[in-house]
């Protein structure tokens, strides 16, 4: 029996033994699969990244390309004379072509030999109908046997037609070659496929797979265009596992390719082996220090205390005087330090009598107190109503519809020249565009500090809303301040209000604590984070500089913010004097008024968004509204507005310089005062009021 026991305590043991190594192994192996999980994830998304600033990079130089009027001509020789000039140092340049507006090729010049180009005449129409740069299509070069992708662009005039559509080829080697894959366990891959599952890039060996499909369940995987990992078997049939992503967020744009990582599970095994052992070894020296230790404790404080004390015990049982009464120990013949051990013994001994009887007595007397006291019934509490979200914001109802017969007199479906900056009614001039193109440079490129700076009513909050209409939800998270407060910390409030955290802190710490932690959650989540201050010449010097420092959250490789000032010219002097913004500034963009061509185009084409006739103001008319407004935007609603008016209360078919001229008062006042109109006061309710005039 005695055998028995030991022969089954030992197959415990062993037991035991293997299923905590069982544990280790699949632990190592999770924690193996985690760390080659997280490298992967860092791989997708830095060639993600790459691809990105490799688009749009190509997408400015063609939008600069197309400005060029031996482009929009389409002379015979544009693509030899100037799109292989100015396309040469764009990496990964392959193929350049030039379209008419329908989609017929006018040219077309290889970078390296003279062959048949990977342009289509289909994406050149698109872009055409579409008058945006567009993501064409992704291909395989039968030259290079590498992947391709091409990017077309309308060329547009001054007056808004469209007069030719250039385009450019890129090599998808070029992304291989930068991103770096040395964090990746030795033998896995990286591959990009487009949305038909067809492999256009494989690292390391850039042709060994190209063009070839994956299976089944890996392109429905890929299919939500949304990152993740999964189980499945490589191009050669063995088992592995797939860490993918989007090669670029915005899919519509940029197209619908994925990167995927292969992990082959023979590179993990192996990895697993090693960590197995190493655990192993660890843990055995572990085990064999802490059987030592217990040793020497339990012969320290268990075995000598715990004899010491049953002997003391003995004593004690054999002198006990009483039921209730502490019993005394004789400690007369005990030499050393157990005499001293056994007299303490013997006084707590005496005190745990004494408080047992005690306690006793008091749970005597509780229970008696208990009977004959009824325990009064709390009446139910309440239910809590439920916590609204801290995120929640109170979201105003919508104005309600304004009915003017004006806009009736004249056909148009809603007003036309609202002072509200709305994006919809956003002129595209020369200035307008170039100014667009700045701040989206600055918020894109993530350049650290902007600012666009013009007269008041030159349309600088439209611009900024149509900038923010432009960026993608998903990508850039957007703290708009129509002023800069007064006082830093409520401004850090508020900015943090925009970004969705609500807070009552009023520690400064703590808000910039709360700012970074938000920074951090957004580049975690793939977004930017974009601050936009309007009016900001209202901002006192100490708002200035702790504006600046926001700029200091930064990582190794990248700025965590990007913020846009926005102000009157004033702000200019007041930026120079803050030499710690002025120092880091990005981008700097001035708008100004509009001269007499785009003022009148700036009539018409409010006219036409709104829904009206485009004639209904004359061309003299509109030199007449540019000499009283200046070109300011906001000048010209109110002059026009007004006009508008009282042309309908006139019922005038149309408005020229003359009718224009008899409706202003004899002074004839700047732009920079209110303009004064002789108002019938036979009609007043025709008047709009005035709290909605701008």
């Amino acid at each position: 029996m005695e055998l028995l026991r030991i022969l089954g305590a030992g197959l415990l043991a062993l037991v035991l033994l293997a299923g905590f190594f069982l544990y280790v192994r699949a632990d190592a192996e999770r924690r193996a699969f985690d760390a080659a999980a997280r490298s992967a994830t860092w791989v997708v998304q830095l060639r993600a990244r790459e691809y990105e600033k490799f688009v749009d990079s190509a997408r400015e130089r063609l939008l600069d390309l197309g400005q060029r009027p031996e482009v929009r001509a389409l002379e015979p020789d544009v693509c030899q004379a100037t799109l292989v000039p100015q396309l040469s140092a764009l990496p990964g340049y392959l193929d350049a072509g030039a379209a008419r507006p329908t989609g017929e090729l006018v040219c077309t010049a290889r970078r390296a030999r003279r062959d048949d180009g990977l342009m289509s005449s289909a994406d050149f129409a698109r872009s055409a109908k579409r008058r945006e740069a567009m993501f064409g299509r992704y291909a395989i070069d039968p030259i290079t046997r590498h992947g391709t992708v091409t990017l077309v662009a309308p060329a547009i005039d001054g007056a808004g037609e469209v007069r030719a559509v250039i385009g450019v080829t890129l090599d998808l080697a070029t992304l291989t070659r930068g991103a770096g894959e040395m964090t990746l366990l030795e033998g896995a891959s990286v591959m990009v496929v487009d949305g038909a599952g067809i492999v256009l890039e494989y690292s390391p060996d850039r042709t060994r797979w190209v063009g070839e499909f994956l299976t089944g369940p890996v392109r429905e995987q890929l299919a939500g265009h949304g990152h993740g990992a999964m189980r499945a078997a490589d191009l050669s049939g063995a088992p592995a596992r797939l860490v993918f992503g989007p090669l670029a967020r915005d899919v519509a744009r940029l197209g619908d390719a994925s990167v995927v990582v292969v992990l082959p599970d023979a590179i993990v095994s192996r990895e697993v082996s090693w960590s197995v052992a190493r655990h192993a070894a660890g843990i055995g020296l572990v085990i064999a220090l802490l059987l030592l230790i217990a040793w020497t404790l339990m012969a320290t404080f268990v075995t000598r205390p715990a004899a010491m004390l049953a002997h003391a015990m003995r004593r004690l049982r054999d002198r006990g005087t009483g039921d209730h009464l502490p019993p005394r120990l004789k400690v007369d013949g005990i030499r050393g330090p157990l005499r001293g051990a056994l007299t303490a013994f013997d006084a707590v001994a005496g005190r745990l009598v004494q408080q047992e009887e005690d306690l006793r007595l008091l749970q005597e007397q509780r229970r008696d107190r208990e009977i004959r006291i009824a325990q009064p019934s709390g009446e139910p509490s309440a239910p809590m109503k439920p916590k609204p979200a801290a995120n929640s914001r109170p979201q105003p109802a919508p104005p309600p519809p304004r009915q003017n017969t004006a806009e009736a007199h004249w056909g148009l479906a809603e007003p036309a020249f609202e002072n509200a900056p709305n994006p919809k009614f956003l002129y595209p001039s020369p200035g307008h565009e170039a100014v667009l193109r700045g701040l989206t440079y600055a918020v894109r490129q993530r350049r650290g500090c902007g600012v666009l700076t013009g007269k008041a009513g030159c349309g600088k909050t439209t611009l900024v809303r149509s900038l923010i209409r432009r960026l993608d939800a998903a990508r850039y998270d957007v703290a708009f301040l129509l002023s800069p407060l007064r006082d830093p910390l409520d401004l850090l409030r508020e900015v943090l209000y925009e970004l969705g955290v609500e807070t009552d802190e009023s520690r400064r710490p703590q808000l910039l604590h709360l700012l970074g932690a938000r920074f951090l959650h957004n580049l975690g989540r793939g977004q930017e984070t974009v601050i936009i201050i309007d009016e900001a010449q209202l901002a006192r010097a100490r708002t200035l500089k702790e504006l600046g420092l926001l700029l200091n959250y930064q990582t190794n490789e990248r700025s965590l913010v990007t913020l846009l000032l926005i102000g009157s010219p004033e702000f200019d002097e007041r930026l120079t004097a803050s030499r710690h913004l002025d120092g880091r500034l990005g981008v700097r963009c001035r708008i100004t008024p509009l001269d007499a061509e785009h003022t009148g185009k700036y009539v018409t084409h409010r006219l036409t968004v709104a829904g009206g006739a485009a004639t209904i103001f004359t061309p003299d008319a509109h030199r007449l509204i540019h000499e009283m407004t200046d070109g300011i935007p906001r000048a010209i609603n109110d002059l026009c507005d007004n006009a508008l008016l009282l042309g309908s209360q006139s019922a005038v078919s149309q408005i020229d310089a003359d009718t224009l001229r008899a409706m202003i008062s004899p002074s004839l006042p700047s732009s920079t005062r209110p303009l004064t109109f002789d108002l019938p006061v036979t009609q007043p309710s025709e008047r709009r009021p005035s709290a909605e005039s701008h």
